[in-house]
């Protein structure tokens, strides 16, 4: 298989993803089947071109090897957002892109010399200069906490609908009943 290093691959079996540049060799990726497909041989190669597929579910399966379909912007598996204080790309890459995908044009349109959605790269851009600038830790906790609980909020619509649903229909059941009895007292 062949990805970009900054590209995240599921790595022991498990839903892990890491960046390519962290593999090394006797890992272990999550495969398509039942053999186990361990890491032999790492080379770097040059292709002319990319491919930025994205999914549903965030994954991509090429050769029984399953894939992120996201990048780490971080070089590591994990955004810190404050030390001490970390979560994963591939959720946050997964949860983001969902929210954007869901409000970007049913017409998709890729950039020719980046492949990537034009819906996402000024995003991606965004995030990119908050996280490699040297911003003050309130600058980035002003921008991701709110981004996150959005992003929680949706990932948990996605995830769960039907115990949103459930959740709503028990809290307007209740708000309901608590405004009747009012007016009868």
């Amino acid at each position: 298989i062949e990805l970009s290093s900054d590209h995240m691959i599921f790595v022991n079996n498990n839903h892990r993803a890491i960046p390519a540049s962290q593999l090394k060799l006797g890992d272990t990726l999550l495969s398509g089947g039942k053999k186990v497909n361990a890491v032999t041989k790492i080379q770097s190669v040059m292709r002319k071109g990319q491919f930025a597929p994205l999914t549903k579910t965030g994954t991509i399966l090429v050769n029984d090897v399953y894939s992120s379909v996201y990048v780490s912007l971080t070089n590591s598996e994990f955004l810190e957002i404050i030390p001490g204080l970390s979560i994963s790309m591939q959720w946050v890459a997964h949860t983001f892109t969902t929210l954007l995908q869901k409000c970007a044009s049913s017409e998709e349109q890729y950039n020719k010399e980046t492949g990537l959605a034009n819906w996402i790269e000024t995003p991606l851009k965004f995030s990119t200069w908050i996280l490699n600038s040297q911003r003050s830790i309130l600058l980035r906790l002003s921008i991701f906490i709110p981004g996150l609980v959005i992003g929680f909020i949706f990932w948990i619509m996605n995830t769960y609908p039907m115990i949103l649903l459930l959740v709503s229909a028990v809290y307007f059941y209740n708000k309901k009943r608590v405004g009747n009895k009012e007016k009868k007292d």
